[in-house]
């Protein structure tokens, strides 16, 4: 992918690449207008991450303008993985037991067909296992018997890729050195192919 023709090659150094764009001090068009930048950099939570890659403060006279970027990369499979409940919780908010509860109906019958004790290797499963239970995982792609899709509506799709649902210690993090209300909470998303030059 290239961005203002910088490459992007790795997952790793994309933040910081796209951080690289854009200098303080220096002016930019978004949206029709002209903004200043006054700041950019990556929030950091005190603990795990937030769903905010890239915050900027733009300033044009006395409006001011916060951008909270979430960069996806087109080839990661995963938006999370191993999710405990209480991530979940987090993730889709006070609504979390039904939004499952729904999705996981919508599986049942292949649940059901599940072998929980294996003798003799099937398919994927070894031989002499028992099957414990199952992981949680957000995907961008279906694959596997057990993937579906998450029943969500367009607003709870919405809070999922922005972080609105995180607790506060994920929304309000650190950018440079000070703590900024909502921060980890992204508006924009910026999805990138990083295998396209």
């Amino acid at each position: 992918m290239s961005i203002g023709g910088l490459d992007m090659p790795q997952f790793s150094q994309t933040e910081v690449e796209i951080i690289k764009l854009f200098v303080p001090n220096t002016v930019i068009e978004f949206e029709g207008m002209k903004y200043i930048i006054e700041e950019c950099a990556k929030p950091r939570p005190s603990s795990g991450e937030c769903k905010t890659d890239v915050y900027l403060k733009l300033k044009t006279g006395k409006l001011i303008r916060e951008v909270k970027i979430s960069i996806k990369q087109n080839n990661a499979d995963f938006l999370e993985n191993k999710i405990k409940y209480e991530r979940a919780k987090e993730i889709l908010g006070e609504d979390v037991d039904v939004i499952l509860k729904n999705s996981i109906n919508s599986l049942k019958d292949k649940f059901l067909k599940q072998y929980l004790v294996v003798f003799d290797r099937y398919k994927k499963t070894e031989a002499k296992s028992i099957k414990l239970g199952w992981r949680f995982e957000f995907v961008n792609k279906l694959g596997g018997d057990l993937s579906g899709k998450l029943i969500l509506s367009r607003e709870q799709v919405k809070d999922v890729y922005s972080g609105q649902n995180l607790p506060d210690s994920k929304r309000n993090a650190n950018v440079n050195g000070r703590v900024v209300y909502d921060s980890g909470v992204a508006n924009y998303i910026l999805v990138i192919d990083p295998n396209s030059k």
